[in-house]
């Protein structure tokens, strides 16, 4: 049993947990962790302003948390662009009810 994520690179203790989790078939526990990323994985699904391409804000959204976590994401490549100001306020807030929960 596997999976990937893009969350992990910034918060690993999310990863870990979902692992063990689902190891563990506790479904409630893994529920739970669903529901706490889900707003950052939404925020990874849009395009975001200034993009034309469908879920555009995916790869900065994943370099910005990277960024959070205080170390060096680096910039997104042409045609995608940086997160706007408002999409890194939400990611800020989802980082940090990420990282402050007690999972």
């Amino acid at each position: 049993m596997l999976f990937t994520t893009g969350i992990g690179s910034f918060v690993p203790k999310i990863a870990v947990a979902l692992m063990e989790a689902l190891r563990e078939q506790d479904w409630e526990r893994a529920l739970r962790i669903r529901d706490l990323v889900r707003p950052y994985e939404d925020l990874r699904e849009e395009s975001g302003p200034d993009n034309d391409i469908l879920a555009a804000n995916n790869v900065p959204a994943i370099k910005y948390g990277i960024e959070l976590a205080g170390r060096y994401g680096g910039p997104v490549r042409e045609p995608i662009v940086e997160l706007s100001e408002e999409n890194k306020c939400r990611a800020e807030e989802y980082y940090d009810r990420m990282t402050g929960a007690d999972i």
